[in-house]
């Protein structure tokens, strides 16, 4: 009795008469039998088949780290976003009462400029070529100056400024 015969197991197959076809002339141009072609196409079709499902769960491993530990930096760096959201709303808001209360200026006004200048610059594409146009500062120094030479000194000029707000 020959040894496959003894480590194998038979299994009838049927098929199609263009497989078939397909299969005898890989046997003819390997010079290899028809059942060891069959057996060798089954084999890496079976492995084939376990290996794309074993990547499949690797893949679904490896997205489930990734996004854990990506998840965790994204969050922290959500957070540092608030932070200076809030940081930067405070400035503003301090800033156009500073103009205000410092100022004949009227604080609201300044800051809807300031807020429409920074919108139209936040838009412009950044180029080392582009001109922007130029922040035209309104002269808030010489106001200042004006009222800090009405004070004697830096602590009545203190006193004014906590008592205006």
């Amino acid at each position: 009795m020959k040894k496959y015969k003894m480590n194998y197991k038979r299994l009838p197959v049927y098929l199609t008469p263009d497989i078939y076809n397909a299969v005898e002339i890989f046997a003819k141009n390997n010079n290899e039998s028809l059942s060891n072609v069959a057996r060798d196409l089954i084999t890496k079709g079976v492995r084939q088949e376990a290996v794309s499902e074993n990547i499949n769960a690797v893949s679904d491993i490896i997205r489930r780290v990734v996004r854990d530990i990506t998840r965790a930096e994204t969050d922290r760096l959500a957070k540092l976003i608030v932070k200076t959201m809030k940081a930067s709303a405070a400035s503003m808001y301090l800033s156009a009462q500073v103009a205000h209360k410092t100022t004949e200026l009227d604080g609201n006004t300044e800051l809807d400029d300031a807020m429409s200048k920074a919108v139209s610059y936040i838009k412009t594409a950044y180029s080392e070529e582009t001109e922007h146009e130029p922040i035209k500062a309104k002269p808030i120094q010489d106001e200042m100056s004006k009222r800090a030479q009405a004070f004697k000194n830096e602590d009545d000029l203190l006193d004014e400024l906590l008592s205006e707000m």
